[in-house]
């Protein structure tokens, strides 16, 4: 972001977000912060980095299904609602301890958000706790937010996990020459 320091000095270039370095990142997470604006809402868990929004967490209890959660964030971000609290964010989740969760960006329709799956073998936790520790992972949040976020015809779009890892496998290992010479 372009930032004047003082009057009559040249803009200089504020990175607002260290992609280089995730851990040296301000995380926080706020729980039902309170949305003003036509109509009251409060998101139960709001993820923040460097004070920056980046992910609103609508959670459900076993007995109600993720589709009320996804109905939910879909309403909020609605006009008539609180749209101008969701220009900054990158990834909306529903969850429960029964279903997972399911993920999306912004303005995806129901019918679109995805579920992550993850190490389904180990049943340590609850699936919901499971797969929010995966996803919201400091590098792995930052990870796809820069590398993974997408724009399509002016829709914000995030990846399904299967593509999400075949990416990652066909990374080359850090610190190693990606070819071969004889």
């Amino acid at each position: 972001m372009p930032v004047k320091i003082e009057a009559g000095q040249a803009t200089e270039t504020v990175k607002l977000i260290n992609w280089e370095h995730p851990k040296e990142n301000d995380f926080a997470l706020a729980e039902e912060v309170t949305l003003r604006g036509h109509h009251e809402r409060r998101p139960d868990l709001v993820l923040y980095v460097n004070g920056i929004a980046v992910g609103v967490i609508e959670l459900k209890n076993s007995h109600t299904s993720i589709g009320d959660g996804i109905r939910q964030l879909l309403s909020n971000q609605q006009k008539e609602f609180n749209e101008w609290f969701f220009t900054t964010l990158q990834i909306v989740i529903a969850g429960n301890d029964s279903e997972g969760l399911r993920y999306g960006s912004i303005k995806t329709e129901k019918k679109y958000f995805l579920q992550w799956k993850e190490d389904e073998a180990d049943n340590t936790r609850f699936k919901l706790d499971k797969y929010l520790l995966k996803m919201c992972r400091k590098n792995r949040l930052i990870e796809l937010m820069h590398d993974f976020v997408l724009f399509d015809g002016g829709q914000k779009k995030l990846p399904r996990v299967h593509p999400y890892f075949c990416i990652k496998a066909s990374q080359p290992p850090l610190n190693l020459p990606t070819s071969v010479t004889a």
